[in-house]
């Protein structure tokens, strides 16, 4: 299953750690925050990206993408958590088919 969502960055948390910011996204159906490597991914706060959500599956690779693997641990209704090796993604939102423990690969990418 692969999800596309295409969001604006309104806010980027820096502390406590510079290199692995925290971004917060949000559209029209969604708001979602997601830690990242700031050496790796470069973001800043108005930037529209493009975020692929892909479960149980592999990734497209993508030229210019940041692309991270990792593991749903928690599901309700509305909310879906995932780690990629500690780096967190939390969504809010419609929920399809997403369970706990599901595989998962983050695909970002500036617009």
């Amino acid at each position: 299953m692969q999800t596309e969502i295409i969001a604006s960055i309104f806010k980027i948390d820096r502390k406590p750690y510079e290199l692995v910011p925290k971004a917060f996204l949000r559209n029209s159906e969604m708001e979602m925050s997601v830690d990242y490597h700031s050496g790796l991914l470069k973001l800043s706060e108005g930037d529209e990206v493009e975020i692929k959500l892909y479960l149980n599956e592999m990734p497209e690779m993508e030229q210019n993408a940041y692309v991270m693997s990792g593991i749903v641990y928690e599901v309700d209704d509305s909310n879906v958590k995932c780690s990629f090796g500690g780096l967190l993604l939390d969504y809010k939102g419609r929920n399809e088919d997403i369970e706990s423990g599901a595989i998962i690969h983050a695909s970002i990418k500036r617009i």
